[in-house]
């Protein structure tokens, strides 16, 4: 069997146990929602997005939990999982439940629309096609996570000592997992460590969230206008081409992309007006979030504040019928995924040293942010220079997200929109709170890791813009339904 036919099938495999995952979680919703709202229909771009996206993370949480319980890695594992996902995909795909995860008709075909799901189609190629072109070369991806899956490779087990080893030569020992798991799946396929066929995981996780983000605001706004917003997000430079972006094996980008499906599927969330299906989507948006957090440790933060800037938006909406929709059992569902998913790694990681790791949570005492608060002189323009004045190299959205706010603030009001805004700035306090307290020479702290942060907020910058400047006709939010 050729290695090009194994990465093929083991792409399958990856895709249909994505497929399958989202059957659970999506299960069978409502055809048109109440009222009959062609927005309770989850499209197919968003299923088959949201496929490839769940795909890459099912790898690597049923890796960790099977290593974590004892059981082997390797290939036998590698070829039993992708059989799973193969068979789970066809199973699914045949399902009488396939039928609620169908596309939006008529709307879906025009122009627009269209011209956009070309183009996207063709940026997806392109990053797959450069990505394959070279192996792991940066320092990142070798250093903190090819190494972790070539231990996870030879040793087979999260438990290997020499994971636990301080005087092992890597960069953050306590790094989670999910990246090194999914790459050491390719090794099992492969059966040999391969710097470069892992590699294409990486484009597979942009075509996921482009897709998801497009699908979920065709369906939630309009399509044509859906769509656009998805190429939008698609050609942001600092996503891809950027070297740095989808076109590595680092953490960055797919923190990115689930960071941004948790912001989304909140956000959608916070429009729905069925119960079944907001509940499937919270469960959606904490699975995404507990994800991030598996990849990078920036993802706990933004699930600190994921559910602090959904519990302000309830707070300061005057949208008694969101309060009343987002109840007990969101916030449980919200809690719960994630808890259930990262309880396991949070003890685990326990007995792993600690070597570079900056500990941003214990140091944050209030007189050390007080002592701090001169450097916020020079962190607080370096942040808005990336932002603003660097929007050539790095991308508009963070200028259109401002001029989205300043020109409809009416819409600002909405839980929705008010969920995005205070995720953002929230988000952007935390890289000014990590800059105040990190025990690292600043310039060069902050200086080389700026815009890499920045690239995590990219899909949720983008969708502040889409909420914001979306016809009001087809804005669920704004309909006279919603406001009775």
């Amino acid at each position: 069997m050729t290695t090009v036919l194994k990465v093929l099938i083991g792409l399958l495999g990856c895709v249909g146990l994505g497929r399958l995952l989202v059957q659970l979680l999506a299960g069978r919703v409502p055809r048109g929602g109440t009222g009959g709202s062609s927005a309770s229909v989850i499209s197919t771009a968003e299923v088959w997005g949201l496929s490839l996206c769940a795909g890459v993370a099912g790898i690597g949480w049923c890796s960790f939990f099977w290593s974590l319980a004892g059981g082997p890695l390797g290939s036998a594992f590698s070829w039993g999982l992708t059989a799973i996902g193969l068979i789970g995909g066809v199973m699914t795909h045949f399902s009488p439940v396939r039928s609620t995860l169908t596309k939006l008709k008529s709307e879906d075909q025009s122009p627009v629309a269209h011209a956009c799901q070309i183009l996207i189609g063709v940026l997806i190629i392109a990053a797959i096609v450069q990505t394959l072109l070279t192996p792991q070369r940066f320092w990142d991806e070798r250093a903190i996570y090819a190494i972790k899956a070539k231990v996870l490779w030879y040793e087979g087990s999260v438990h290997s000592p020499i994971l636990h080893e301080a005087d092992f030569v890597q960069y953050h020992p306590k790094y989670p997992l999910l990246l090194p798991l999914a790459e050491q799946h390719f090794y099992g396929l492969l059966d040999g460590a391969h710097d470069r066929w892992p590699k294409v995981l990486f484009p597979l996780m942009y075509a996921g969230l482009v897709l998801t983000f497009a699908g979920v605001c065709a369906r939630r706004l309009s399509p044509a206008w859906g769509w656009f917003c998805g190429l939008m997000l698609a050609t942001t430079p600092v996503l891809m081409p950027y070297e740095y972006g989808f076109l590595c094996a680092q953490a960055d980008a797919p923190v990115a992309c689930f960071h941004g499906l948790a912001v989304l599927y909140l956000w959608d969330a916070l429009h729905e007006v069925d119960d079944s299906l907001r509940r499937r989507l919270v469960a959606i948006s904490a699975a995404a979030a507990a994800s991030a957090a598996f990849i990078k440790d920036e993802g706990l933060a933004f699930l600190v504040i994921d559910f602090i800037a959904c519990a302000l938006a309830m707070l300061f909406s005057g949208r008694t019928e969101h309060q009343r929709r987002f109840g007990a059992a969101e916030w449980g569902l919200l809690i719960g995924v994630a808890a259930i998913l990262l309880t396991p790694w949070l003890i685990h990681r326990r007995g792993q040293p600690s070597t570079t790791e900056m500990n941003y949570f214990g140091r944050m005492t209030l007189s050390l942010l007080i002592e701090r608060l001169p450097t916020l002189g020079w962190i607080v323009p370096h942040l808005l220079g990336k932002m603003f004045r660097e929007w050539h190299t790095w991308g508009l959205h963070w200028w259109l997200a401002a001029a989205a706010v300043i020109t409809m603030p009416a819409r600002v009001k909405t839980a929705p929109q008010q969920f995005l805004v205070w995720n953002l700035l929230g988000t952007l306090a935390a890289l000014l709170l990590a800059g105040m307290v990190a025990p690292a020479e600043l310039e060069e702290h902050l200086g080389g890791s700026t815009h890499r942060y920045l690239m995590q907020l990219v899909p949720a910058a983008w969708l502040l813009v889409a909420g914001q400047w979306a016809d009001r006709a087809v804005r669920l939010s704004e309909s006279s339904g919603d406001e009775r």
